[in-house]
């Protein structure tokens, strides 16, 4: 699907980069809301912050659409993203490996601009690969 709905979807994530996150103000709505996987939701500043925070654990963190699919107004977006580790990763020390975070975004478009969004990354895969424990630190 590359229909406008799904140009508007590529140029979003076109968009998550360190030089390019000024973009995201112009491909969003006004009413633009983020539904994060916690279930709070945070407007364009919130999200453009969470991307300043993966691009400081990541800083050449990039994003590759690996497949659209679109109804009327929601687009679903198969990515993968990839970066080498250099720094905090939720409380993981810089390791310098490359690792990749799979996941799912979703969106609904409304007049040409991003209205509200989901995404659902695979944080645990790359947390392990880096050397995170599911055991507690306190846990013999």
């Amino acid at each position: 699907m590359d229909g406008p709905a799904g140009g508007v979807a590529r140029a979003w994530v076109a968009a998550w980069h360190p030089d390019r996150l000024v973009e995201l103000g112009t491909i969003a709505d006004a009413r633009y809301v983020h539904h994060t996987m916690s279930g709070m939701d945070i407007d364009l500043e919130g999200f453009a912050q969470g991307l300043v925070n993966v691009f400081a654990a990541f800083p050449d963190m990039r994003y590759e659409v690996l497949h659209l699919v679109g109804e009327g107004d929601l687009v679903a977006v198969g990515l993968v993203g990839t970066g080498v580790h250099g720094g905090d990763f939720f409380g993981i020390a810089p390791t310098g490996r490359e690792v990749s975070f799979r996941g799912m975004y979703h969106c609904r478009v409304a007049d040409g601009k991003i209205v509200e969004d989901w995404d659902v990354f695979d944080l645990l895969t790359p947390a392990l690969r880096l050397g995170a424990s599911l055991v507690p630190q306190d846990n013999p």
